[in-house]
């Protein structure tokens, strides 16, 4: 996996954008709110 952005911290939650095995660009996203979550019950 390859980074393509630094680890970005909001107001709503942190994300990243990296890159999967065929180079396609992934955004992986943190709410900071448990409402905002698919699963409140995780952290």
């Amino acid at each position: 996996m390859t980074f393509r952005s630094g680890l970005v911290e909001g107001v709503g939650g942190d994300q990243v954008l990296v890159e999967d095995p065929s180079g396609n660009p992934v955004d992986l996203f943190a709410p900071r709110q448990a409402e905002a979550r698919l699963d409140p019950t995780t952290s």
